[in-house]
């Protein structure tokens, strides 16, 4: 498992285009299709990551600043087995989650 503290630190990935970024964590709500969190980068002092949230709609899907202690509040899951992919096959692995729902 990938500690959120490996992570790039926040704007070191910030030239990358979005299809090319690694994401490094998963984050998802287990029960409920179409909750995750994709993360990229993380600064651990102010506990803020960037990357690409879905809160249960994939059409309002976006990339942003993500406050973790707002996800973990919420009982959100972090995929253990989880190993860092580019940002297009994150997104498949964790739809493919979704299609277990």
């Amino acid at each position: 498992m990938m500690s959120l503290e490996n992570l790039p630190g926040l704007y070191e990935t910030e030239d990358t285009p979005f299809d090319e970024k690694v994401i490094y964590a998963v984050y998802t709500i287990p029960y409920l299709k179409n909750f995750y969190w994709l993360l990229a980068e993380y600064d651990p002092e102010e506990k803020i990551a960037f990357g690409y949230a879905c809160l249960g709609d994939e059409l309002m899907a976006e990339w942003g600043y993500i406050y973790m202690p707002e996800v973990e509040s919420v009982d959100a899951k972090h995929i253990n087995h989880f190993k860092p992919l580019p940002f297009p096959e994150a997104k498949k692995m964790v739809d493919s989650l979704d299609d277990l729902l």
